[in-house]
């Protein structure tokens, strides 16, 4: 599945309109071959007790790439 945009509140993503903790190591992805930009991933909560990937690029803000 393609990623999901995520809305931001108070500079805190949220998943049906409950903010993720994000956990605070990152992994951060750049593809300078392609015309994409740099990714920051991080494993976040949801407080129904979902864990999840998200990733923070540099011009679209947060999305949603999966659940664990």
């Amino acid at each position: 599945d393609p990623p999901r945009p995520l809305s931001v509140r108070d500079a805190v993503p949220h998943w049906r309109d409950r903010p993720l903790t994000l956990f605070p190591q990152e992994e951060r992805f750049s593809q300078p071959w392609h015309d994409q930009a740099a990714r920051r991933y991080h494993v976040a909560h949801h407080p129904e007790g979902l864990c999840c990937w998200v990733f923070q690029d540099d011009r679209d803000g947060w999305w949603l790439q999966g659940f664990f």
